[in-house]
């Protein structure tokens, strides 16, 4: 990695890593992309049963299932293969 990351979760350092390592193997940014997201989500929900609201949670949870059906969409619509 480059540049000043201290003040990064964990999670999302290790996701960067792992959306570069993506990128460089198969070159294309919207795998990387998910990576990110899925970061993302998986923050957002931990964060969210750590306030205790299940009206959060549920949110979040919605979020991510939208965000997968579109992903869905979108992959198949461009046939792009499954090596996520």
């Amino acid at each position: 990695m480059t540049g000043n990351f201290e003040k990064i979760p964990n999670k999302m350092k290790i996701a960067i890593d792992t959306a570069s390592e993506k990128l460089a193997h198969t070159k294309n940014p919207q795998i990387s992309d998910f990576v990110l997201d899925a970061a993302c989500f998986d923050m957002m929900l931990d964060s969210a049963k750590a306030a205790n609201s299940a009206f959060l949670e549920n949110y979040v949870k919605l979020m991510c299932d939208v965000s997968n059906l579109r992903t869905v969409v979108r992959v198949r619509r461009r046939k792009m293969s499954g090596d996520v």
